[in-house]
């Protein structure tokens, strides 16, 4: 498994007489971003898929991620996790406020699916250079 580097971020906070003081968290770094002709590249030489096969699989589960969220779907790939089109609302006094108007929508969520998360549990870290 891999080593996932990470730097120190830090945060202010104010306690309930006023008085600020600072929190540091580790906040993961990342290296570079892995593009799709990346992942094209990887599928190509793991199976025997051509790189345009490779390249129009990706792109038809994008377009069919997109229409399934749409309808109000959740689609699980088995291996990499469950995507949702998420909803939210202001808080109404009574259920009869809510009305399609009230309702907003567009982000998704991601859950990892068991056996990616079981993965990742084996993960080291090392401090990234600043």
């Amino acid at each position: 498994m891999g080593t996932v580097g990470y730097k120190i971020w830090k945060k202010k906070f104010k306690n309930k007489q006023g008085v600020e003081f600072e929190k540091y968290y580790a906040c993961k770094h990342t290296n570079h971003n892995t593009t799709t002709e990346m992942i094209v590249e990887q599928i190509q030489e793991s199976c025997s898929l051509t790189q345009a096969d490779a390249l129009a699989a990706i792109a038809s589960l994008s377009a069919i991620l997109k229409s399934e969220l749409a309808k109000g779907n959740s689609v699980k790939l088995d291996g990499i996790g469950t995507f949702n089109a998420s909803i939210t609302s202001q808080a109404m006094d009574s259920p009869n406020e809510i009305r399609k108007i009230t309702v907003k929508g567009g982000r998704v969520t991601f859950k990892a699916d068991k056996k990616l998360r079981e993965a990742l549990k084996d993960l080291s870290f090392k401090k990234s250079k600043e």
